[in-house]
């Protein structure tokens, strides 16, 4: 499979031809970072639309006290909205792609001086206001356009987003995901929460494990691989730099139960 080549202006992965599905049993001395939507939650129409179940945060719980704290979330819902939907205050997570996130101490930091121009918004919201069945999400560094409900309209989406990069390239970049393509702020990516918090604990020394689905988690998944760790794909199978499959967030769930059962 040929990925789009809009990818290569932030992922150059070490790619992998052949996945497994079933990846090592996990482990109590492994450190874990798991995206959100499409790997522990299916996917909805609308951002707002997904679901978690009371079984999904008893088990994130019993897991992240497992495996002593080492647990994050990495998504790329900003954290309000990922404390919201998870209501697990005390996970470590990063928010925005890893432009904001919060330790296993609870600080929560941001990268510094990052602002979305006014103009991007009105731009992508006049470009959805066109288009029924698209959604604008304005998050605080990006804006992203979402094709769920139309995904004819991914290349329309690309060419846009095409557009607003190319008004202040220094500043910004395009960022394609699974029936949705944002406009972000450059300054950081899923990889570099897995580098920041494997420096401090509970992740110090830990084996890091990443769990994502999207395009946007190829970051995640070439840092797990530098640290001695690995990363599962989650869904189809494609190019990816992960080493392991999983067929869903089902079968993601199913492959973190030991450790909350303490059979791992």
């Amino acid at each position: 499979m040929t990925l789009p080549c809009v990818i290569g202006m932030y992922w150059e992965p070490a790619l992998e031809q052949s996945l497994d599905l079933s990846p090592p049993p996990a482990r109590l001395g492994w450190g874990y970072f798991i995206d959100f939507d499409g790997t522990l939650v299916d996917f909805a129409p609308t951002p707002g639309g997904v679901t978690v179940s009371e079984d999904l945060r008893a088990l994130l719980h019993a897991v992240h006290g497992a495996v002593q704290g080492a647990l994050a979330i990495v998504s790329g819902r900003p954290l309000a909205d990922l404390d919201c939907f998870i209501a697990l205050p005390h996970l470590p997570m990063a928010g925005q792609h890893g432009l904001e996130w919060r330790d296993a101490f609870g600080c929560v930091s941001r990268i510094p001086r990052l602002s979305l121009s006014p103009h991007i918004v009105q731009a992508a919201r006049q470009w959805s206001a066109d288009r029924p069945g698209t959604l604008v999400e304005v998050k605080d560094f990006s804006v992203a356009l979402h094709v769920r409900l139309v995904p004819a309209l991914m290349s329309d989406a690309l060419e846009i987003g095409r557009q607003l990069v190319a008004s202040d390239p220094s500043r910004l970049m395009l960022q394609p995901g699974s029936f949705v393509v944002e406009i972000r702020c450059r300054g950081g990516h899923k990889g570099d929460i897995v580098d920041r918090l494997l420096r401090d604990r509970p992740f110090l020394g830990r084996r890091p494990i990443f769990i994502g689905d999207d395009l946007t988690d190829e970051h995640g998944f070439a840092a797990a691989s530098r640290a001695g760790g690995f990363g599962i794909l989650v869904g189809g199978e494609r190019e990816t730099s992960a080493r392991h499959r999983l067929a869903g967030p089902a079968a993601v769930k199913a492959w973190l139960r030991p450790l909350a059962e303490g059979t791992a």
